[in-house]
């Protein structure tokens, strides 16, 4: 049954609101509002109670659906955010993150506990982003921009670079019992002038290699001496900062002064290199050598050349002549991975062989090829990411720390082992287990202390593409590369097993360190 307006003829039973006034039944027409007097018979009001309530249980479906849907969602978003939670927490980066955490705020107090320093500062920096990034990946914080504590780790990683450099030139403690040493007992006296006061120790004193730490000084002290060194001759391509001088003199001796400040005082150190001894050479006619181009001088010292290693030191090369045999390098393909600075250049060729060119100053160069091994030749820049990540045992970012702190303690220990001899005498100990040298150096030395500089160079490539790319997920094979080069410099310190050093390895390493210094400052 249906009933129709009078006035516009809509239904009456379609959305029409039924009043009832004293016992009498009122519709009000949805359209146009109208209102009717009626009598409703039995099947009528049976019929408007059932389209009412087919009314009511649709919205009512509606409601329950849509509460239904956001249960579900909400359920769904929840167990997701667990899962991820979950995953977080078995996760490599979840245990790095909370191991770097910790080890930050112990180096915080450590460094913090004799007075404010940069290094403290770092450190706490570190400590601030590692528990950040811990608990946003535990989405205790939460973070609108995806990935964001990925970011904070990775920011965290590049203050070690600051931290190492202020942290390595801040000795701990300065020595307070000050002995007083006599300057005629030093081998090179000649070729120095003598400090005011010589109080002090001497670590290592020979005829090619000196080195002098001076207590009780002050920064008066040290400028004086820098002053009488540089009337003395030692002015040729200097290199001069506030706490530190660099020079050669005309007989080619080179000269470094650094000054310490503490808060008890200042000390300063004095070293000194002897020229490398060179004579006429003819360039190798055969073997690896013949890759490379024939320097300009005929004035040096081959040190290697077998099948694997070449090294020589070339005399007579001023630095125009260094940079035009770069050049010549570079134009027969040695310009694979390369890195390059005023007075260092590193690259391979397309087949491997990996080259090194420094200019030592004093119109020195040292020219160094290594034939690419085995293992190098089998892995491939374009290493699948399959392969990084399932085949190549790549380690967290804690085990890279302490493979590189094993390495400097090892160093440090030897040379601690040397600094410190109460008697010191005119040669200090020197490689008995290694049949092959190399310039004065047990061979396994000088491929450890390479692989040392290598493995910093691709660290300094590494994190300055990611500067400029910013983008870490795309540099997941240079990341794998980073990781065969640290794999090979612990490998090389491994099979370096003497228990000395010699003056000539000590020297070596200061200058690869010096170097190393140098290109993590291209980072800032």
């Amino acid at each position: 049954m249906s009933f129709n307006c009078k006035n516009c003829n809509g239904d009456l039973l379609e959305n029409s609101e039924i009043l009832t006034i004293n016992d009498k039944t009122i519709i009000k027409c949805s359209y146009c509002g109208s209102k009717f007097l009626i009598k409703e018979s039995d099947a009528v009001k049976i019929q408007r109670i059932k389209s009412q309530t087919q009314k009511e249980i649709a919205l009512n479906k509606q409601r329950l659906d849509a509460e239904k849907e956001k249960r579900r969602l909400e359920y769904e978003k929840e167990k997701a955010q667990k899962a991820e939670i979950e995953s977080f927490k078995k996760s490599k980066l979840a245990k790095i993150l909370i191991i770097f955490a910790i080890i930050s705020t112990l180096v915080c107090i450590l460094e913090l506990s004799g007075g404010i320093c940069l290094s403290g500062i770092i450190a706490l920096a570190q400590t601030i982003l590692y528990l950040t990034a811990w608990l946003m990946g535990m989405q205790i914080i939460k973070a609108k921009v995806p990935n964001l504590h990925i970011l904070l780790f990775i920011s965290a990683l590049i203050l070690m670079i600051p931290f190492f450099i202020t942290f390595s030139n801040s000795p701990e403690t300065v020595v307070n019992e000050s002995t007083e040493f006599l300057w005629s007992d030093i081998e090179m006296q000649e070729y120095l002038p003598e400090p005011e006061r010589t109080y002090g120790e001497i670590g290592y004193n020979t005829d090619t290699s000196l080195q002098v730490t001076l207590y009780e000084s002050s920064k008066e002290d040290f400028k004086n001496y820098l002053d009488a060194c540089v009337a003395a001759g030692y002015q040729i391509e200097a290199e001069k900062s506030s706490s530190s001088y660099e020079a050669f003199n005309s007989e080619g001796y080179k000269l470094r002064l650094h000054l310490f400040s503490y808060n008890d005082g200042d000390v300063f150190g004095i070293y000194l290199d002897a020229p490398d001894k060179m004579d006429e050479f003819e360039w190798p006619s055969h073997g690896i050598a013949t890759l490379l181009p024939v320097t300009k001088s005929n004035i040096g010292r081959i040190s290697w050349n077998n099948s694997e290693t070449f090294i020589i030191h070339v005399g007579n090369t001023t630095p125009d002549e260094y940079t035009e045999y770069v050049k010549a390098c570079e134009d027969i393909g040695f310009i694979v991975d390369y890195s390059k600075t005023d007075d260092y250049y590193s690259a391979s060729n397309s087949e491997g062989y990996k080259l090194k060119v420094y200019y030592r100053g004093f119109n020195t160069i040292e020219i160094s090829l290594k034939a690419p091994d085995t293992a190098e030749l089998s892995d491939s820049s374009e290493t699948p990411l399959s392969q990084v990540d399932d085949t190549t045992e790549t380690p967290s970012v804690s085990e890279i720390l302490d493979k590189i702190k094993n390495v400097e303690n090892k160093i440090s220990d030897k040379i601690d082992s040397i600094t410190r001899q109460e008697n010191t005498d005119s040669t200090t100990a020197s490689p008995s287990n290694s049949s092959e040298m190399i310039d004065g150096m047990s061979k396994e030395f000088k491929e450890a202390m390479d692989s040392y500089e290598d493995f910093f160079d691709e660290y300094v490539s590494f994190m300055t593409k990611y500067a400029d790319s910013g983008n870490p997920i795309s540099m997941l094979v240079d990341y794998g590369k980073f990781m065969l080069q640290l794999a090979d410099m612990t490998e090389k310190f491994e099979a370096w097993q003497e228990e000395d050093l010699s003056d000539v390895e000590l020297a070596y390493y200061l200058e690869v360190s010096n170097r190393i210094t140098q290109k993590l400052l291209t980072l800032d």
